[in-house]
């Protein structure tokens, strides 16, 4: 009973089927091999087919790249020449800064050697000022004391005047008592010679007397005798005390004289005297009136000076300020121009150090692994600067700071910033080199 387990289909397979004895047929053999090999074939254009698709989609993946990164290089390019055009711009826009702060300089050193001429100027001129001053005092001291010599003189002249007119009345005087001295004495004399003309009459009677009377007694001859010499002494008396009259009155009248004529030439000496102090205080008014007229023109000099220094000073300080904007312009534009032109950041030669910070349950946790060590190093704070201090001593601007903010970590973006911030401007090579730089990325 045949096997209809197939349901109807040819059995293929080698050895199956109803075949009879001496039937040798390889059909079956050859179809097993060509399915096989069809079957690998296909699998094989699947997977080609499915490879093409990828490259395909790598291949537009690669081109839009390529373009992205063509229009890319295109917007570099334009911004490199925006840039270029820009760094030659404040090239030029600093060399016309710094020539006209090198103008600016100039300007303001001449200003200030005007300043100091005119200060020095004003120190000349205070100090003939000052001279004149002096010398005016001085003038005004003469003046008093030559209006005290005037009084002085006024009053010794008056003095003078006073004791002329008093020598005056007494010589007045002395006169009107010589002449009744002189009359005095005309009037004695006269006497005396009637006196001695009747004795000499007398004696000539006594004579004619004695002659005629012989006989008189020698007493009364020698009473007589007396007498007559008694007068004769009287007489020789009173003529002695008219010659020292005469000699007293000559010689009182001689000094009286001398002193007239002395006060008058001291009186002639005082006028003269009189007329050089007035002349020397009409100089010296001249000169009070000059010294006026020239502190009036310094003083007037010494405004103008002033006013010019005042404006002079006020042309420094707008000096000064425009010259503090343009510095602070060019410093401005030398700081945008360093940023430009300053090198990029590079590990090449450097000391590289990797700073790690980790922030778990509000603590912070610092390592610190150097070029020599396998691992990190667990520090605090402090410990972690005086290491990199030591660090930046030794190796100088070498020293390359890595910081490293792990992902796992509980730290916010403004503290991973914070700290990044302090190590690299404290120890980073770069922006110790360039102070600006951190504050440029920020910027950007």
């Amino acid at each position: 009973m045949p096997d209809n387990s197939d349901s109807g289909f040819v059995d293929l397979r080698v050895g199956h089927g109803a075949r009879t004895i001496g039937d040798d047929s390889v059909w079956p053999s050859f179809t097993d091999i060509m399915t096989v090999i069809v079957m690998i074939f296909l699998m094989a254009l699947v997977i080609m087919m499915v490879r093409n698709f990828e490259l395909d989609r790598q291949l537009v993946t690669t081109v839009s790249a390529q373009e992205a990164s063509l229009l890319e290089n295109q917007g570099l390019a334009a911004k490199l020449d925006v840039l270029e055009a820009k760094v030659t711009g404040l090239q030029a826009s600093l060399g016309e800064r710094v020539s006209e702060r090198d103008a600016l300089r100039v300007q303001l050193l001449d200003q200030f050697q005007r300043i100091e001429s005119i200060i020095a100027d004003n120190a000349g001129l205070e100090e003939q000022i000052a001279d004149l001053i002096d010398a005016r005092n001085q003038l005004t001291g003469e003046r008093q004391e030559l209006t005290e010599q005037r009084e002085v003189a006024r009053a010794r002249i008056a003095d003078l005047t006073a004791a002329e007119e008093k020598l005056s009345r007494e010589i007045a005087s002395l006169s009107a008592q010589f002449s009744a001295l002189t009359e005095r004495s005309d009037r004695e004399i006269g006497a005396l010679t009637d006196a001695n003309l009747s004795l000499s009459e007398q004696l000539d009677a006594l004579s004619a007397q004695l002659s005629a009377l012989s006989a008189s007694s020698s007493r009364e001859i020698e009473t007589l005798t007396g007498a007559n010499l008694s007068l004769t002494e009287q007489l020789e008396t009173v003529t002695a005390q008219l010659g020292e009259l005469e000699l007293s009155s000559g010689s009182e009248i001689e000094a009286l004289t001398g002193a007239n004529l002395s006060l008058s030439e001291q009186l002639d000496v005082l006028t003269a005297q009189l007329e050089e102090v007035k002349a020397l205080l009409q100089q010296s008014d001249q000169r009070d009136a000059d010294s006026s007229a020239r502190i009036v023109q310094l003083q007037e000099l010494i405004r103008r000076r002033q006013a010019e220094n005042t404006a002079l000073q006020k042309l420094a300080d707008a000096t000064g300020a425009k010259f503090r904007s343009l510095q602070d312009e060019y410093d401005s534009l030398d700081a945008k121009y360093r940023s430009l032109v300053r090198p990029a950041r590079s590990t090449a030669g450097k000391y590289v150090v990797d700073v790690r910070i980790v922030k778990s349950d509000d603590q912070y946790h610092f390592q610190l692994k150097e070029p020599a060590q396998d691992d990190t190093v667990n520090y605090d704070k402090a410990a972690l600067d005086k290491r990199l201090g030591d660090l930046k001593a030794q190796h100088g601007g070498s020293l390359y700071t890595k910081v490293i903010i792990p992902e796992d970590n509980q730290l916010t973006h403004n503290e991973a910033w914070r700290f990044t911030q302090e190590i690299l401007e404290g120890y980073d090579y770069y922006y110790q080199q360039y102070p600006d730089a951190l504050r440029g990325d920020s910027a950007e």
